[in-house]
């Protein structure tokens, strides 16, 4: 399993542990109804990747693509104003860590061409877009939007 993968699920493992409150099955029906007009609650993983041969790979991704994901989208998101008003929801795109010649963790892979510009037009919208490369500093983010 990829770096990226582990990251991905060891972030939402943590948010579901520390911040159940914004899990949507620990909510109750009047809390749904208020943020009804989020697609989701809670730290929401949007495309996870998929493993097997190449041709099963691109089958898979013009599925999800005809199912409306696209292109640069980041991995996860928090469908959530920031707690702060000052930005209305999450992203997190999760780059692996470079390691420098002097095994000193650096920051991670660089944004795509296609990342770039949904990271520009997020923040243009008001959400906060971030890169992020360790467990540690995805609980930081979260804990910064969510004031707690």
């Amino acid at each position: 399993m990829n770096e990226e993968k582990v990251l991905q699920k060891a972030i939402i493992a943590c948010f579901r542990r520390k911040y159940p409150q914004y899990t949507w099955h620990f909510l109750n029906e009047k809390k749904k109804a208020q943020i009804g007009q989020y697609l989701m609650a809670g730290l929401t993983g949007i495309y996870t990747g998929s493993s097997g041969s190449a041709v099963k790979k691109g089958a898979y991704i013009k599925g999800l693509k005809d199912q409306g994901m696209v292109v640069g989208q980041p991995d996860l998101m928090l469908p959530m104003r920031a707690a702060n008003q000052s930005y209305n929801g999450l992203f997190m795109e999760l780059k692996r860590p470079k390691i420098n010649k002097n095994g000193v963790k650096q920051a991670g892979g660089k944004l795509s061409l296609s990342q770039e510009k949904f990271r520009e037009i997020a923040v243009n919208i008001g959400w906060n877009y971030l890169v992020i490369t360790s467990l540690d500093e995805a609980m930081n983010a979260l804990k910064n939007h969510l004031g707690h």
